[in-house]
């Protein structure tokens, strides 16, 4: 529906022989939307195993692949948007999930109330605009004159006016749809390419794909004063299938200008 297998068909054919058919009349709009007029109540991982499902029953198969993005504040910078992009692998016929994901500040996503030109087309310029569209409506709550897709300053400008005729404010967001968006696009095709290495990698007990890390815990030595920072001092690796796990501990001492200690 957003064109993502523009960018996922090519890794899966080049890493597996892959052929990949795009279902058609798949409405994943259904389990929530960006611009918040329908309201996603699944969690990422249930939404994107839900689009899986959808699309095995219209194409009468048992392997499919879906992504789910999600967008707001970075867990560690919340000052900063973060993009988090899961995607996975559900093998109906060998009862096997296979997942991946990843946060990434390659992202443009931001929202604005705007009430002149000049902060209009601030506001462009910042989203790079028009290789990546807009959507604009009556407000952030409001959604009822909702218009997505807006690649033209010219449709920018006639729907900011069509707005203001009964509005003070217009409202203008960046569309987060992958299709929409190529900074989006860049961050599946990242994600993707991590799901093929999980894919080729298998569990060291059963021998099963989806091998890899799911874990990184903070801790490594500062290499002066031997206090913990908040760099990655153990890896935890975890098989989808059968739950086995293995550590591989990070044998060097941190950078000291990364030590909240002898940098408080």
């Amino acid at each position: 529906m957003h064109k993502k297998h523009e960018v996922i068909a090519p890794l899966l054919q080049n890493s597996f022989g892959l052929n990949t058919i795009v279902p058609e009349h798949l409405n994943t709009d259904v389990l929530g939307t960006f611009s918040g007029e329908i309201e996603r109540v699944l969690t990422p991982i249930q939404t994107a195993l839900k689009k899986c499902e959808m699309a095995m029953e219209l194409c009468n198969c048992d392997l499919a692949i879906a992504s789910e993005g999600s967008f707001g504040p970075h867990p560690n910078m919340p000052f900063i948007a973060a993009h988090h992009e899961l995607i996975v692998l559900h093998d109906k016929k060998n009862n096997l999930i296979i997942s991946e994901n990843i946060v990434s500040l390659n992202t443009n996503y931001s929202g604005k109330t705007i009430k002149n030109k000049n902060e209009l087309n601030a506001f462009l310029q910042a989203c790079e605009f028009p290789s990546h569209a807009v959507i604009m409506s009556e407000s952030s709550e409001q959604k009822t004159r909702l218009k997505k897709g807006i690649q033209t300053k010219d449709e920018v400008l006639d729907y900011y006016e069509f707005i203001l005729q009964k509005n003070h404010s217009v409202y203008i967001e960046t569309d987060m749809r992958a299709m929409m968006n190529p900074k989006r696009m860049s961050v599946i095709r990242e994600v993707c390419i991590k799901l093929i290495d999980k894919m080729n990698s298998t569990c060291p007990s059963c021998g099963v794909p989806g091998f890899g890390i799911t874990e990184r815990k903070s801790g490594l030595l500062c290499e002066l004063c031997r206090f913990p920072t908040r760099g990655i001092s153990e890896v935890i690796s975890t098989c989808e299938h059968c739950k086995y796990q293995a550590s591989q501990f990070i044998d060097i001492l941190a950078d000291a200008g990364t030590c909240d200690n002898c940098n408080p």
